[in-house]
């Protein structure tokens, strides 16, 4: 299969699906609302990609060299006055069509051409930033860092638009729109940086809750309050490891104890039984049928 060589922008209805040459789609971040970080998405890292079953680059770009592109990208026509006259850039599917260009530039893209609504810049932008949220929504469960950004990048280009508004554009609650951007408008750009990271390698550890409570404080507050938070996590799960798990003394220790606790006979048995089992010294079965 081919890309087409020539197609006539004019000619194409809306979301039509076309092949084009993957050198010829211009592949701009700055339209990619998922930019978390300089120079690249910044979203789609090994750990992320294994939390969602999804695939890391690389495994991404074997899997279309054996399969294709399962999934159509989106592209809209460029300006007739930019310098691409005539070419189309991605809106959506910005990681399938780099995978398609690390296996060649000649690659063919199945693309679905999206117009953009609107005469006006940002309200085009606008269109797109929701279009592309909605994908992303569609395919998994999105992190509240995630959602918060986008929310708050769509804010930008149309602040005229209320947050309920907002909210019913992109099929969020009130409630939780307005605590997402509350999030990431109160952060310092510090604590918006740490909580990014942390949930690009994390998943839900730390809740929007969570960091809702420390946006709460002093700017001068908010990083030393996150790191707090941390260790206070750390140490909670830490104490909950050791409360799950006792160790040899404590099970002996607990032994001696069977034959005072209240109960029928056959009920210290199960215990002791259950207690020689977890110290290892007989196997559950066999104690268990001796008990019975």
């Amino acid at each position: 299969m081919s890309a087409d060589v020539t197609i006539d922008i004019a000619e194409i209805v809306e979301l039509e699906l076309v092949h084009l040459r993957a050198g010829d789609i211009v592949l701009d971040e700055s339209r990619n609302t998922r930019s978390y970080a300089a120079g690249g998405s910044g979203i789609e890292t090994k750990g992320t990609a294994e939390e969602h079953d999804a695939f890391t680059d690389e495994q991404l770009r074997r899997d279309i060299e054996i399969r294709g592109v399962l999934q159509p990208i989106t592209v809209e026509p460029l300006d007739d006055d930019d310098d691409n006259s005539g070419r189309f850039a991605v809106t959506i599917g910005f990681r399938r069509l780099r995978a398609c260009l690390a296996i060649s530039e000649d690659y063919p893209v199945p693309s679905l051409v999206r117009r953009p609504r609107g005469d006006d810049a940002d309200e085009q932008a606008f269109d797109r930033a929701g279009a592309n949220l909605a994908e992303n929504m569609h395919r998994r469960k999105l992190k509240p860092f995630e959602l918060a950004e986008a929310l708050y990048r769509m804010r930008q280009l149309r602040p005229e638009i209320s947050k309920r508004e907002l909210g019913e554009f992109v099929g969020l609650s009130d409630g939780y729109t307005c605590n997402l951007l509350k999030i990431r408008t109160c952060a310092t750009p510090e604590l918006w940086r740490l909580f990014v990271d942390y949930g690009l390698r994390f998943s839900s550890r730390v809740s929007y809750i969570d960091l809702l409570e420390i946006v709460k404080l002093p700017q001068h507050e908010q990083v030393a309050a996150w790191h707090a938070l941390l260790a206070e996590k750390e140490a909670r799960k830490t104490r909950h490891k050791k409360a799950r798990r006792a160790n040899a003394a404590t099970l002996r220790k607990w032994l001696k104890q069977v034959d005072h606790i209240q109960g029928s006979g056959d009920y210290r048995a199960g215990l002791r039984a259950a207690l020689l089992a977890a110290m290892g010294e007989t196997p559950w079965n066999q104690e268990h049928e001796k008990s019975a």
